[in-house]
């Protein structure tokens, strides 16, 4: 969904940011560059530990993991890489971030796409990118899953822990200020001021019946989250008594 609206964005950007898409293009924005600071904050104590650990001999079945999720990782990375040459905002008239970052986002949420259910359509795509769509998805599922793994092997101290709690909580907020920026969009049918583009077609910031879907996904997402940081705050607790 971010993806979609910094390519609106990018060619037909809404004349007030007060408009609903204007308004959860800058909201998924800053939520999502918020989540990637606090993704790398939470990871660098991890793979701290995780380091000393291996080079002290004492890796105790991280060794699989910390592997699995270098190379999912690695398969992302280069793929969203290559494929982010394809990205539809190239040529636009000037987006709200990076360009390079908005294409390497679509690249690796292309698998997040109705073409699924329009197999005519979707064989029209050249046969490398369909197989990234496939790919993609089993990538960075193994990438959280392995991540996960290394997480609870890690033996973290309880300082350690603390720090990444204090982190899932403020994920957690951003999350749904991201959730209410979506839900703003979807929720008005994505129609900006102007509301059709040229020749009757609906605009690009149009809120289909898969946007409603990925805003079901969010919602179950975030009921996870915050689950997870109550679970870490009881574990913590656990941990101190």
């Amino acid at each position: 969904m971010w993806s979609q609206l910094t390519i609106g964005w990018q060619w037909s950007r809404p004349a007030s940011t007060a408009s609903a898409a204007g308004f959860a293009t800058v909201a998924t924005s800053v939520a999502m560059s918020a989540l990637l600071v606090i993704a790398v904050l939470a990871a660098l104590p991890v793979l701290g530990t995780v380091g000393r650990r291996i080079a002290t001999r004492q890796a105790g079945g991280l060794l699989r993991p910390s592997a699995a999720l270098v190379m999912a990782g690695a398969i992302v990375f280069a793929g969203g890489r290559h494929f982010e040459n394809g990205w539809p905002g190239t040529g636009g008239h000037g987006g709200l971030i990076p360009g390079g970052v908005a294409a390497f986002e679509w690249a690796t949420s292309l698998s997040v796409s109705s073409y699924w259910a329009h197999p005519g359509a979707l064989g029209a795509f050249p046969a490398p990118e369909v197989a990234w769509m496939a790919v993609c998805p089993l990538a960075q599922a193994a990438a959280v899953i392995s991540a996960a793994i290394v997480v609870r092997r890690a033996a973290l101290s309880a300082r350690v822990l603390a720090f990444e709690t204090r982190l899932a909580a403020a994920a957690c907020t951003v999350m749904i200020g991201l959730l209410a920026g979506c839900s703003c969009w979807v929720a008005t049918g994505g129609q900006p001021a102007g509301g059709q583009r040229s020749g009757g077609q609906p605009s690009l910031f149009h809120a289909g019946l898969i946007d409603v879907a990925g805003i079901a996904v969010l919602s179950l997402a975030l009921a996870i989250a915050v689950q997870a940081a109550r679970t870490a705050r009881r574990g913590l607790g656990l941990a101190r008594g």
